[in-house]
């Protein structure tokens, strides 16, 4: 097999007769000087033809030399393709940014890589971060109310608006939950029935409604807030 190459780049490789584009550009160049063969292979013999052209005879039948291939992309040694990563590392080879190398072997990004990377977008409130727990060494994390303001996701009143709605909601839901012991105990005493909470219990629930419903016009509402204690 034999080849003609531009300085590193293969213009034509063939097997057999001589392609007519091989040789029109031979007839351009006016000298032909054999010069040292390939390091590991003596039966490759490199002509320099001038102008940053060389002739490659000898080659193995087998090899992949197309037209616009780097002849660098081969081991000189055995005319083998150099492996993948070594390839990647010399510049021959270019890995598609939605794929990633794993040994010798390209394979697709997971979603979340694809996420880290920043080529699709990462869901609203979210953040991928490093884990050594997940098969791929990433997770999806929900992010604070505080990161979501610094990253731009939400102005600082819409975060006051969010946090204010949490709060309010655990307040309804305590008053529902303290409303209805309060409600059970006094039905139970109506009904001559032991009741399931403690006195005490049941005039700590009273006392706790009020301050319930007063969070929202505490001060430092909604971030700081005055809990009643268990009940």
């Amino acid at each position: 097999m034999e080849a003609l190459v531009n300085k590193y780049s293969v213009i034509d490789a063939w097997a057999g007769d001589r392609p007519p584009r091989a040789t029109a550009f031979m007839e351009l160049i006016d000298s032909c000087a054999e010069i040292d063969t390939t390091k590991g292979d003596a039966s490759t013999k490199v002509q320099g033809m001038g102008a940053g052209m060389y002739l490659l005879t000898g080659l193995p039948d087998w090899i992949d030399l197309a037209a616009g291939r780097d002849i660098r992309e081969f081991d000189p040694a055995t005319w083998r393709l150099w492996p993948i990563s070594k390839r990647v590392e010399l510049g021959f080879t270019t890995i598609d940014p939605r794929q990633k190398l794993v040994g010798e072997e390209l394979k697709l990004k997971s979603q979340l890589e694809l996420m880290r990377d920043g080529l699709i977008e990462t869901p609203r409130g979210y953040t991928v971060e490093e884990s050594t727990q997940a098969a791929d060494g990433l997770e999806l994390v929900a992010m604070t109310i505080t990161e979501m303001v610094a990253a731009g996701q939400i102005t600082q009143a819409e975060a006051d608006a969010q946090t204010a709605a949490e709060v309010r909601a655990r307040r309804d839901e305590l008053l529902q939950s303290f409303l209805g012991r309060i409600q059970r105990y006094e039905t139970q005493l109506k009904a001559g029935v032991l009741p399931t909470e403690a006195e005490a219990a049941y005039k700590a629930l009273l006392g706790a409604l009020q301050p319930l419903r007063d969070i929202p016009q505490e001060p430092s509402f909604p971030y700081q807030v005055t809990w009643p204690e268990t009940v």
